[in-house]
């Protein structure tokens, strides 16, 4: 639940999704109700713009991510390659609050399993070159095999045309060739 005056938002216990509930806070806790049944409580700690999330409050298939942190993260990425950590960072940089962006990371990071290190090393790479930071560009890069495909450095040299005597040239349009 967001609380506005602090700019953070608080958890409720997953099984309370959807649900219409009451907030009642001071300056020290937060407190959650439903049906004028308290269901979370949350100690406040004076800092803004983040997520105060009980882990009991997650469902059983999401409490991995909650153990995360971004210096966990970012050493994991680092075991990876410099392209990865920038891509890392650059993940967690384009959210609000950098835990949004945990979930799509450490899906990004798993991707080894499948693609190996130096495959999602390059998809990092191509990602920051592009200036993109989501999954689903890793995601889609892998899949399609680009990874694979013919040396990068190759595609991002300059090729020069061939000479077309057709083709008019500065000369034609009053500049100097």
């Amino acid at each position: 639940m967001y609380v506005k005056g602090d700019d953070c938002y608080y958890s409720v216990p997953y099984r309370h999704k959807g649900e219409q509930v009451k907030i009642i806070y001071d300056s020290r806790t937060v407190e959650i109700y439903l049906d004028n049944r308290r269901i979370a409580l949350h100690l406040k700690d004076g800092r803004k713009k983040r997520y105060v999330t009980n882990i009991d409050h997650m469902p059983p298939e999401h409490s991995f991510i909650a153990n995360q942190n971004e210096e966990k993260l970012l050493k994991r990425a680092e075991s990876i390659g410099p392209a990865t950590v920038i891509f890392t960072r650059n993940m967690m940089q384009a959210k609000r609050h950098p835990e949004q962006a945990f979930k799509a990371i450490v899906g990004v990071l798993s991707m080894t399993k499948k693609y190996g290190n130096e495959g999602v090393e390059k998809a990092c790479k191509k990602a920051m070159l592009l200036h993109i930071a989501s999954y689903s560009f890793i995601k889609n890069y892998l899949q399609n095999n680009l990874h694979n495909a013919e040396d990068d450095s190759e595609n991002e040299k300059q090729q020069s045309l061939p000479f077309n005597p057709i083709t008019r040239g500065k000369s034609y349009y009053g500049g100097t060739q």
